[in-house]
């Protein structure tokens, strides 16, 4: 069923007659405005992850449990519901990032790959909606452009041991293959084209990972740890 949920009944209890009530009232209609907000918020999300790559304005306000009104009335535009989701879909992915912890180089790419399975699950199908999108979503590529850095971060922290030994030239050109390796366009590509499993498309990765890495070194003379 679907709820307009600015529009729902108030209990007599929650309108107040006077001065402090009133203001109780204006608190909760507040509560309410901004519960439905993440609702729909959530339910773009929700579709885009479960590979609904256009979802119409009728299916969001669905699954969010309110009218088309409501939505529009919340957002104004689709434009502005993509912003606050490119927001949230960020710091999702902030919050996710992997780690490689120490250790060997293999340990380390075995760890990082780990976390990694998990973040590019979460994201690929929402990265692909947008990346396949013919029309602007400029908050949802500042946000790409915003997780492509913190990635290339974390992988010069993760492996800056082996990058460290590399002409800068060289080492640049490992990070931008590590990032490709590692992104969730091509991970989905992984899981659907090529139809592997999450731990298989894990495997993959890292066997590329530790590949691209060794054989760095290896060029410039540089024995690796493992």
């Amino acid at each position: 069923m679907t709820v307009d949920l600015d529009n729902e009944p108030r209990p007599a209890s929650a309108r107040g007659s006077e001065g402090g009530g009133s203001s109780s009232a204006v608190d909760g209609r507040h509560a309410r405005s901004e519960r439905s907000r993440q609702a729909m918020v959530d339910a773009l999300l929700d579709l885009l992850r479960a590979g609904t790559l256009r979802p119409s304005s009728a299916q969001i306000a669905e699954r969010a449990g309110v009218t088309q009104r409501t939505l529009f009335n919340q957002f104004g535009d689709m434009d502005s519901l993509i912003t606050a989701v490119a927001a949230r879909q960020s710091e999702r992915f902030l919050s996710l990032l992997p780690t490689a912890g120490e250790g060997r180089l293999e340990e380390r790419v075995e760890h990082y790959c780990e976390g990694l399975e998990i973040l590019l699950e979460e994201t690929m199908n929402v990265r692909w909606a947008v990346v396949t999108n013919t029309n602007a979503m400029a908050p949802a590529s500042s946000a790409i452009n915003t997780a492509r850095q913190f990635v290339r971060r974390r992988l010069t922290d993760a492996f800056g041991t082996e990058l460290d030994l590399l002409p800068d030239d060289v080492a640049a050109q490992v990070l931008e293959a590590l990032e490709l390796e590692t992104d969730p366009v091509v991970w989905r590509l992984r899981r659907t084209q090529q139809g592997l499993s999450p731990t298989e498309a894990r495997t993959v990765v890292a066997r590329s990972m530790l590949s691209l890495l060794r054989d760095a070194v290896r060029q410039v003379g540089r024995p690796t740890e493992s």
